[in-house]
Order: structure tokens, then C-alpha cells, then sequence
């Protein structure tokens, strides 16, 4: 809508002889200074805005508006809605009879921003947290969001309408959503995520009474002095070295050791959290009439999944004065068994933790002499669980253009192996359907097309773990941009001979560097000069002088211009 006011009329003149001879009413003239007042100057569509020319000067006799978007106006004051999204210059122009003068401003009109909303899940907890961000409310009324960026506030970021995000430090991250629609237009959201330490896990602890005798022998455990600052123990699970178990929800058990021997026993407690730990204390149980002595070693005493462990038997010794230990026989705690006859002959075992938590195992040995009577000893072995290597690598350069090929340089040094172990396979997907693997942690790939391309590395120790990385953003290939030629030449006419210098430095290549070929038109080439080049000509004629220009990837482009030789 458009609206103006009335000019006011014209102060009253003294009477003179008008030009037109007395015709008529007198011409109005002298100059006049356009002005322009304007409000407001920018904002989201539609906008409306009022234009004001009283601070015009001179004798005005019309005032002209032209709004920029093809719509026009004329008056003292005026207003006028803008529909259309951008940069727009409103010009006024104001006249008389033999004056004019004309003045303009900018309106700059933008689309409404799109709306920013997203959920987080879980938005706390304890470190390391994984958090799915989800972009899917927000909204763009008058479009679409092609974009969604994320800052995750520990310095990581990210794109897509879905992401998730592990932290792996305690604090409170701003996480900040900027998403932008189809006009460039953006919008911005934050939301708190708050990451904790873990809670500590329960203390265990018993005592037991009697805490030695000969078999058979019954025994009490009381657990009551663990602790759990945190929370509620829920659960007291007991393996008493010699096979058999409980299990209580009350601190207190009793349990009948009917061998002699060593014995490690096991209280595990667990709180309302699900989190468990484990105490170990030995407890000796003897012989009523013992008739053998003996020891035992074995090589390591703990170690982590899988841990290959060698028993010796050797101190092992019978209790009768000519007496000689006929067998030895190992329990290893988890299902496996030996046998053997030769006390110095070790026995190796390989246990194997594949839990997320560590794991004892009771050894148990039994040996019998050469008339029948058998004793028994055991000891506990600690199992941690497999360190898994870490996959990591770097990616140089992640980005170029093609064709030609872009070599790519992958670096997997950042690898590690944990526990003594060594990566011993870099097994790439380069995302174009090829594939390498081998022991190197660097190599290089070439990528041929256009694309992005999204890089999966495989890394495995000799144990046989293996684990993988993905790059945090995909290589990203975009298409060779074809070269723009640009030719100059003076003198462009004379006569012969004619020495004419060519002049190509304005052309260019958005995206590579270019190589010159110039051809004069009278058989001459050059590729050697470059974008500056000089030639005579001999003889009269028209001669059609050309630059081709040629980028790495092969693409070209020429322009050419006439040189007139008299």
C-alpha cells in the first residue's frame, strides 16, 4: 500500500512578466537538494517502511519515488511493504520546471530467521556421557533448513539433524545448535549439559571366625563392615575357594570347608547402582593327619585378558619320611584341568576375562603320594579384562578438487595397543568401494571423482582385538572448475613489421593454476612465455592471435583477437 501527502502550496512571488509571454501561470524554477528520510531501513519481510522528503529544499514542484522492487509513488510522505527478500535502493527525485536532483537509500530486507529447537538425551550424567542431539522440532516457516551445525562446548562440532556426542572430561558444556534455511538465513539455540564424576563404587570388606583349623571345619564370614558412601549394598556373593558358593542379601554366612588346603575367599558386594567390587582374603584349613607338604608358584600372579600362566609343583613334598608324591593335579578355577606325574614339568593355562570387570580364579592343586592320601592347596590368580586397542588417524589433505586424481595421505600412527600388546593390521575403507590393509600405519590413496567419501579404519592387536574409527568428517572432492581466458594486444594495427605485445594475465582458474599457449595467426606458436608474450609480424594481413589457457586437470578455454598489418 502506498500513501502521500499534499505538497503545501507554493509561497505567494511577486508579480512578473512570465516567459511564455503572459500565457498561462509562471514556470516554477531554481534548484532543488533531494532528501530522504526512511524507516525502518532494514528488517524481516514483510516489511513496511515510510519514506519522508521534507527535508527537500528548493521550489519543488513534483516528488518521485522509485521503491527498487518495481513499485513507484509520488507525494511528501509515503509508505511502502516490501514482499521480496533483499538489498534494495529507493530513490527520490524531486523537480520543477528546469531543475531536478535526485537521492536514493538502501532497504535491506531479509526472510524471517528459521526456528531452532532440539532435545538432548540424556542431558547429565556421569563421565564418559554420550549424548544424542536432536535437531528434528526445529522449523522454518516460509522454507527448509539445510543446514544444522552443533558445538558441542568442549571444542568438538559437528553437522546433521541427528548427531550424538561423547564427553569424556567432568563440567558443564553450552551446547549450541545453529541452524540456516534455504535463504542463508540463521537462527541459534543452547541447552546445558552437565557431566559428573562417577559415584565411587562400594568398599568390601569381612572378617571371618575361626580363622584357621583342620578339616572338616565350619567357618562364619560376617561382611558388615563394608561401606558404600553413596548408596544401599543390595547383595554380598561369596565364592569360598573350594567350588562352593552363596549368595545373601544379609552381610552374614557360615560355610563348612571339608578339604584341607588354602583357599581364597571371594566377597563380591554390589550397591543399588549396580556397581560391584571384590575383596580376597585366605583362609588355611589343615589336615587332621597331614601327610604332604608342599608349595606352589605360578608366573604372573595377575594380568590382563588373555593371560597365558605357567604352575610349577615343584616345592610340593611328601609328609612321610620315604614317601614320594605320585600325581599332581590342577583345577584351574575356570573349568580346565592337568594331570601330570613330573612335579619340575610346568603347566601352562591361558585364562580368558571376558567380562568389563576383573575376575579371580582359584587354583586349585591336589597331590597324592604313593599311598593314597591326597592334600590340596589353592591360591587366587586376578584376571583383568582386555584393554582394547584405540583406532585413530589423520587425513591430509581432506579436501582438493578432481580430476586429476587427489592423493590423499592417511596416518594411523595415533594407534595404540595396550597391555604389552602391538597393532599388528591397518585394515582402510576409503569409501569408494576400495579397500587396503597391511601393517603400516601410513599410505596413501588417490581419489578420481567428485564426491564425499567417508573413511572407516580397522585396527588389530595380536591379541585378535580389533576396533574401529570412522573420520570425524568425510573427505570431501569437488569438481575442477574449467579456466576463463582473457586476451589483450597492442598495438592491435600498424604496418609491417609490426612488433605487438600480448598481454593474457587476466585470465584465470577459480580453483587451479593455469598453463598459456598462445597461437599469432601466421603460424607462430608459444607455450613457453606465460601470460606475457611479444610477436613481429612480417607481412600485411589480418591475423587471428589466440590464448588458450589449460588447467592441471585438463580443462581449457581460449579467447583471440585480430591484429590488421599494412
Amino acid at each position: 500500500m502506498q500513501e502521500h501527502e499534499q505538497e503545501p502550496p507554493a509561497p505567494a512571488l511577486l508579480p512578473r512578466i512570465p516567459k511564455n509571454g503572459g500565457n498561462g501561470p509562471p514556470p516554477v524554477t531554481g534548484p532543488v537538494k533531494a532528501h530522504i528520510s526512511a524507516g525502518p531501513t532494514s528488517g524481516f519481510l514483510p516489511l513496511t517502511v515510510n519514506f519522508d522528503s521534507r527535508s527537500s529544499t528548493g521550489r519543488i514542484v513534483n516528488r518521485d519515488w522509485d521503491f527498487g522492487d518495481g513499485g513507484t509513488g509520488a507525494g511528501l510522505v509515503v509508505s511502502h511493504t516490501y514482499n521480496s527478500a533483499g538489498p534494495f535502493t529507493a530513490e527520490l527525485t524531486v523537480s520543477n520546471d528546469d531543475h531536478d536532483d535526485t537521492a536514493s537509500t538502501t532497504i535491506f530486507v531479509q526472510r524471517q530467521p528459521p526456528n531452532a529447537f532440539f532435545s538432548l538425551s540424556p542431558q547429565s550424567g556421569v563421565v564418559p556421557l554420550t549424548v544424542v542431539c536432536d535437531a528434528s522440532g526445529s522449523s522454518d516457516p516460509r522454507g527448509s533448513i539445510t543446514n544444522y551445525a552443533w558445538d558441542f562446548g568442549d571444542g568438538a562440532t559437528a553437522n546433521g539433524r541427528v548427531v550424538s556426542h561423547q564427553y569424556l572430561s567432568v563440567g558443564s558444556f553450552q551446547v549450541t545448535l545453529t541452524v540456516t534455511n534455504d535463504g542463508g538465513v540463521s537462527s541459534s539455540v543452547s541447552q546445558s549439559v552437565n557431566v559428573t564424576k562417577p559415584p565411587p563404587p562400594p568398599s568390601p570388606d569381612f572378617t571371618f571366625s575361626p580363622s584357621t583349623g583342620t578339616a572338616p571345619l565350619t567357618v562364619a564370614f560376617d561382611a558388615s563392615g563394608s561401606r558404600d558412601s553413596m548408596s544401599i549394598i543390595e547383595s554380598y556373593d561369596w565364592n569360598f575357594g573350594d567350588g562352593a558358593t552363596a549368595n545373601e542379601r544379609v552381610p552374614v554366612v557360615s560355610h563348612e570347608f571339608t578339604q584341607a588346603g588354602d583357599f581364597p575367599v571371594t566377597l563380591t558386594v554390589t550397591n543399588q547402582r549396580g556397581i560391584s567390587s571384590l575383596i580376597i582374603k585366605n583362609i588355611s584349613i589343615r589336615r587332621p593327619s597331614p601327610t604332604a607338604q608342599f608349595g606352589l608358584t605360578f608366573t604372573p600372579e595377575s594380568g590382563s585378558s588373555p593371560l597365558q600362566v605357567t604352575f610349577d609343583a615343584s616345592k610340593s613334598q611328601s609328609a612321610a619320611p620315604q614317601g614320594r608324591i605320585t600325581n599332581y593335579r590342577w583345577a584351574f578355577g575356570d573349568g580346565g584341568t592337568a594331570s601330570v606325574d613330573v612335579p619340575i614339568l610346568p603347566v601352562p593355562h591361558q585364562y580368558i576375562n571376558q567380562s568389563s570387570s576383573p575376575m579371580p580364579f582359584a587354583v586349585l592343586l591336589t597331590v597324592t603320594d604313593d599311598s593314597g592320601e591326597s592334600d590340596s592347596t589353592a591360591k587366587a590368580i586376578v584376571v583383568n579384562p582386555h584393554h582394547q586397542p584405540t583406532a585413530s588417524f589423520t587425513v591430509s589433505p581432506a579436501t582438493g578438487i578432481a580430476p586429476p586424481d587427489l592423493v590423499v595421505h592417511f596416518d594411523a600412527s595415533g594407534s595404540q595397543a595396550f597391555d604389552g600388546e602391538q597393532i599388528v593390521s591397518y585394515a582402510w575403507n576409503f569409501g569408494d568401494q576400495t579397500t587396503a590393509a597391511g601393517n603400516n600405519a601410513q599410505g596413501d590413496h588417490a581419489y578420481s571423482q567428485p564426491g564425499q567419501y567417508t573413511v572407516t579404519l580397522a585396527v588389530t592387536d595380536n591379541s585378535g582385538a580389533t576396533v574401529q574409527q570412522m573420520s570425524p568428517s568425510p573427505v570431501t572432492i569437488t569438481p575442477n572448475q574449467p579456466p576463463t581466458a582473457s586476451i589483450s594486444a597492442n598495438p592491435k594495427s600498424g604496418s609491417a613489421p609490426l612488433l605487438v605485445q600480448f598481454d593474457g594475465q587476466s585470465s584465470s582458474d577459480p580453483d587451479d593454476s593455469i598453463s598459456y599457449s598462445w597461437t599469432f595467426g601466421d603460424g607462430a606458436t608459444d607455450t613457453t612465455s606465460g601470460p606475457f608474450t611479444s610477436h613481429v609480424y612480417t607481412r600485411p594481413g589480418p591475423y587471428a592471435a589466440r590464448l588458450t589457457v589449460i588447467d592441471t586437470g585438463g580443462q581449457s578455454d581460449f579467447k583471440e583477437v585480430t591484429i590488421t598489418v599494412t
